[in-house]
């Protein structure tokens, strides 16, 4: 019972994030289906083509533009939230140590050698760390280049593919005209639910 509170309490900021991720994606679709309902009130080909024309700018917004943005910086969002409760269990241990702890590494890799350092059985070799690893090159990505994987070095460009490959088709893509990341509707569902049981794992539960 203990371990089913905790676990309530210590996915709430996820559960907020994926409740939030429902709410746009659906106010998304119904907007776009408000649209196709507008344009079915023509009974002419040549009136709806004018009207699509006309409106098309508010289309593109609500199919390609508010997705693709909320998407980032969702996903941006998870992966402080992770990082946020990664740092946290090192400050649990010892929080001056931490804090003026060096190595070469940042972010959730510095967390992970301070943890395995002060004898922390650190689920490194699981799928979930696999998936997350996968997703720092992503959102590596869209933290310098706004997700255009040709203004990335050589090197980052071959991790991110990839990450891309190994993450799949259903959650991620490539286009192929702007070699530009699209994440796709459930990615950040797929992405909490990773850093959720990880989570769990890590912490023995």
């Amino acid at each position: 019972m203990r371990n089913e509170w905790y676990k309530f309490f210590r996915h709430h900021g996820l559960d907020t994030l994926e409740d939030y991720a429902d709410h746009v994606e659906s106010t998304l679709v119904n907007e776009l289906t408000k649209i196709d309902k507008y344009i079915e009130t023509f009974e002419t080909e040549e009136e709806k083509e004018f009207h699509v024309d006309r409106i098309y700018d508010e289309i593109a917004a609500y199919r390609d533009e508010f997705p693709e943005v909320m998407r980032t910086s969702l996903l941006i969002s998870i992966f402080t939230y992770l990082e946020h409760e990664l740092n946290n269990r090192c400050r649990s241990i010892n929080k001056d140590e931490f804090k003026k702890y060096q190595t070469g590494d940042k972010g959730i890799e510095r967390a992970k050698k301070f943890l395995k350092e002060n004898s922390i059985d650190f689920p490194h070799q699981t799928k979930e760390w696999n998936f997350i690893c996968d997703v720092r090159e992503i959102r590596n990505c869209f933290a310098h280049s706004q997700g255009h994987i040709n203004e990335m070095s050589d090197k980052s460009q071959i991790k991110i593919r990839t990450a891309i490959k190994s993450l799949g088709k259903d959650l991620i893509s490539e286009t192929e005209a702007t070699e530009e990341i699209q994440l796709h509707k459930n990615f950040n569902k797929k992405f909490i639910k990773n850093v959720k049981d990880f989570l769990d794992i890590l912490d023995g539960i």
